[in-house]
């Protein structure tokens, strides 16, 4: 992980956190409460927090057909400094689903190298498979686009990429860049965008599925 990075900043610190998740009242919800406040049908109190074993954060989320709640982030294990890709999924009411993962409702995923894998954008297929997005660090000094998709009971997608994991530089499979944003085409490709630091650009990664890589990049 990078000398900066706020996880090694907190784990030097003794720190601990949790994934935090609160579901607010929309203008149908429940005459008791007023629209904005807490839903107490979520989990008690409208928030929930779990806990994956380290230090975490989460960095998107998003709510599947059916009302099921996945949220994406990261899992820092300050033993061994290292960072993970996690993926939760919640019921409706908040419990964390036990159909999804290994049946506790979070998946941990190591894309593997030197620092962290850091989770940033998350995507729904119209076939249930989930689409995550971030930035892997295979070696001191360089990162990478890092792609995971997996599918529906959270398990890896094993006819995408490498074991259902893909990642890709910029400008040649080398160049370091740092994936923010995910996204599907009608087309079912899937575009991943981020920043580069070759020439301080913004670049799109879009592909086909299997995943093959075709990148440009924009001056600022």
């Amino acid at each position: 992980m990078p000398p900066s990075s706020p996880w090694r900043r907190a784990a030097r610190l003794g720190a601990t956190a949790a994934t935090a998740l609160a579901l607010v009242l929309s203008l149908a919800a429940a005459a008791t409460a007023a629209p904005g406040d807490l839903d107490p049908e979520f989990s008690g109190d409208g928030k929930v927090v779990t806990d994956a074993g380290g230090y975490e954060r989460s960095a998107d989320v998003a709510v599947q057909p059916d009302g099921k709640i996945l949220t994406l982030g990261h899992r820092y294990n300050s033993a061994e400094e290292l960072g993970d890709f996690l993926l939760t999924r919640y019921d409706a009411d908040g419990s964390l689903d036990s159909t999804f993962g290994g049946g506790d409702g979070i998946v941990l995923t190591d894309i593997g190298g030197f620092w962290d894998d850091t989770a940033a954008a998350l995507a729904l297929q119209p076939d249930g498979k989930i689409v995550a997005a971030g930035t892997t660090y295979p070696e001191f000094g360089r990162y990478l686009f890092g792609v995971v998709r997996y599918n529906a009971d959270g398990t890896p997608d094993t006819s995408f990429g490498n074991g259902g994991i893909v990642t890709t530089g910029v400008n040649d499979p080398t160049g370091s860049a740092r994936a923010t944003a995910v996204a599907l085409q009608p087309d079912g490709k899937i575009v991943a965008g981020g920043v580069s630091d070759l020439g301080a650009s913004w670049c799109v990664t879009p592909s086909t599925v299997p995943w093959t890589p075709r990148s440009t990049t924009t001056a600022e």
